[in-house]
This record gives C-alpha cells, sequence and structure tokens, in this order.
C-alpha cells in the first residue's frame, strides 16, 4: 500500500514538475538590459506600436539609415565592433559609420529580424544599424518568441506585421532570423513575397532543440528526467501555445 502511494506520489510530482519547466520555459523574462542601453545612440530608432484594433497589437522596432545622419554629418563617428574569443586568439570584426560612408540613397527596401529565444531582442538592434547603414534599407526588429505575452514561437503577430508591411508599400523585403526565429521568418514567407531568406542556426524541431539545451545546461536533471520526459514537455509547451506541430 506504501509503495503504491509512493508511487501515485511521485507521478503527481513529476507532472507538476512538467508544468513547471513548461511554465519557465514560456514566460516573458525579466527587463536586464540598463536605460542607457536603450538610449544609445547605436540602437536609436523609432520603437512602433503598431495596432490594427484596442486589442490587437505589435510593439517593435524599426532602424532607418536617416535615423543618425545628422549625428554623423556634425562630424561624428559611431564605431560597431565585434570581439570572437578563441581558445588560442580572438578575432575582431570593426565597422565605422561617419559622414563618408553614409548610404547613397536610401530605397523602399525592408529587411526583418527575427531574434533567437531567450533574449532582449535589443541586442540585436546594434546589427541592425549596421545592416541599414551599409544598405540604405529600413529593418524591423521583431520581439524575440518569448518577449510576448503569449508564447507562440513568434507566431502571435504576423498578420499585423503583415499589415505594416502592406501600408507602407515595402516592395523588396529581405528575412534574418535566428533560432527559433526561424519558425515565425518561415511562416512569414507563405504571408508575403520574400525576396531573400537567411537562416542562421534554424529551430526545425522544438523537442530535438529542448532536449538538447537541458543537457548543455542542466546535465544532471536531464540524464535523471530522461529524454522521453524532456519530450513530453516540449509537447505541453506546444500544447499550451495553440501552434499547430507542422
Amino acid at each position: 500500500m506504501r509503495l503504491y502511494i509512493l508511487i501515485i506520489s511521485l507521478v503527481i510530482f513529476l507532472s507538476g514538475c512538467q508544468s513547471y519547466i513548461a511554465y519557465q520555459i514560456t514566460k516573458p523574462p525579466g527587463k536586464v538590459l540598463p536605460k542607457e542601453f536603450e538610449s544609445s545612440i547605436a540602437l536609436s530608432g523609432a520603437q512602433t506600436h503598431y495596432c490594427s484594433s484596442e486589442i490587437d497589437c505589435l510593439d517593435f522596432r524599426v532602424i532607418s539609415p536617416k535615423d543618425i545622419d545628422n549625428y554623423l554629418l556634425s562630424g561624428n563617428t559611431l564605431t560597431l565592433t565585434l570581439i570572437s574569443r578563441g581558445s588560442t586568439e580572438d578575432d575582431t570584426f570593426e565597422y565605422q559609420l561617419n559622414a563618408d560612408n553614409l548610404p547613397s540613397k536610401s530605397n523602399d527596401g525592408l529587411l526583418i529580424i527575427f531574434p533567437g529565444y531567450g533574449v532582449n531582442s535589443l541586442v540585436y538592434t546594434m546589427q541592425a544599424r549596421w545592416l541599414s547603414h551599409i544598405t540604405g534599407k529600413n529593418v524591423i526588429v521583431m520581439p524575440a518568441s518569448n518577449q510576448y505575452d503569449e508564447f507562440k514561437y513568434g507566431l502571435n503577430s504576423l498578420d499585423l506585421l503583415v499589415k505594416y508591411i502592406n501600408e507602407h508599400q515595402y516592395t523588396d523585403i529581405s528575412l534574418l532570423s535566428y533560432s527559433m526565429g526561424a519558425v515565425a521568418s518561415i511562416d512569414l514567407t507563405t504571408k508575403l513575397n520574400i525576396n531573400k531568406h537567411i537562416l542562421f542556426a534554424p529551430m526545425i524541431n522544438f523537442e530535438a532543440a529542448l532536449r538538447t539545451i537541458a543537457k548543455l545546461s542542466y546535465p544532471v536533471y536531464s540524464k535523471l528526467l530522461g529524454d522521453d520526459y524532456i519530450n513530453e514537455v516540449a509537447a505541453k509547451v506546444i500544447e499550451k501555445s495553440k501552434v499547430p506541430l507542422n
């Protein structure tokens, strides 16, 4: 009888643990970036709150090559640096934005960045500033999939994004997505004519992705719980998101 009660208790505990893990995966992150970071000239752009109704709204940032023209034409220079740490030496990429290399002309082009999971999308605006400067295009930085109130793999407001794009009559549209951001970018290709589509490490299977992250981040727990358990957690997240598995 005691063994039976113990087994039932363990099943209830593990089921509750699955729900807890699923909640931790899907809850929006707290704000972790300092206010100064948001107002940096490198990241400056139009914080856009676009709505089709009182309840259907989308928040994203639009980076335009014209945003910092006055800053650069006043003799200022903006240097963007990326350092890749290596085991023996570091690789450094450096690019200067100044009045001498302003885009020759702006165009009707648009580039949309879909961030990966678990980040604040603001970290991608540095790249967006560079891309906007060298291409002359406007760049939209979408929220990461975990920055919406409801977790749906970033598919939450794509119809609103399409409406915004059509209203602004963008004709040359390119997509750049990272990891889980590929889910939304691939879906967007079914709604618009996309000129270029670049995917970095696209997530194409959520169960496999979750197992990999679990093994890297929590090797002891993931080994104790097993792949089948992690798959069940993934199923709970997918069920909660109400996004079709395909």
